[in-house]
Formats: structure tokens, C-alpha cells, sequence
């Protein structure tokens, strides 16, 4: 589960950092701000793909024994995956949420 924890805060960094790119300018209509967009929201997916079940299943302190995520550094990276793990989740469960009220309006 390291290499799962590493990466999904790579692509988590990845994708804030490529939001501040694009979002500089507001008013650019540009085909590659698109693209900028779809990167950031496949780059937050695969992120949240990689975070939320791994940091889940470090919560409890065999599992985290069982991995050797132990340590100032790995723990600290457990607590940031965490944070963005649980932002992740409440962001899923919103837009399940507003797909479901959207489907039952139009249905």
C-alpha cells in the first residue's frame, strides 16, 4: 500500500498544481483549457482510486504494523492521504446525490 500512498498524493499534487495553471486566466476558451480540465478531473479520479481504499485500510494500527507504515514520514503521509481520501468520498457522495435528484426530476 506505500506505492498506492505515494502515487495518489503525486496525482493529487499533480492535479492542484495543473488547476492553478489553468485557472490563471478565467476568460481563456481555449480547446487546451478544456483539455486542462479533463486532466484535472481524470487526474483527481485516478488519485481518489488509488487514496481512498488504501488509506481506509491503514486506519487500524495492525494493518498499518502488518505494511511497516510506520514512522514520522509514512504517517504523516497517511494523514494527508486521509484528508484528501474523506474529500474524495463527501465529493463522490455529492454528485451521486445531485445525479440522482437530476434523474428523478427528468424521469
Amino acid at each position: 500500500m506505500k506505492p498506492f500512498q505515494i502515487v495518489g498524493l503525486f496525482f493529487s499534487l499533480l492535479a492542484f498544481s495543473y488547476y492553478l495553471l489553468i485557472s490563471s486566466d478565467p476568460q481563456d476558451s481555449s480547446p487546451s483549457a478544456g483539455f486542462g480540465a479533463i486532466l484535472i478531473i481524470l487526474l483527481s479520479m485516478v488519485s481518489a482510486v488509488l487514496l481512498i481504499p488504501s488509506s481506509f485500510g491503514l486506519w487500524r494500527k495492525n494493518a498499518r504494523e502488518a505494511r511497516q507504515v510506520t514512522g514520522p514520514f509514512w504517517l504523516s503521509l497517511l494523514a494527508v492521504n486521509s484528508l484528501l481520501a474523506l474529500f474524495y468520498s463527501g465529493v463522490g457522495l455529492v454528485c451521486i446525490y445531485h445525479l440522482s435528484i437530476w434523474y428523478l426530476q427528468t424521469h
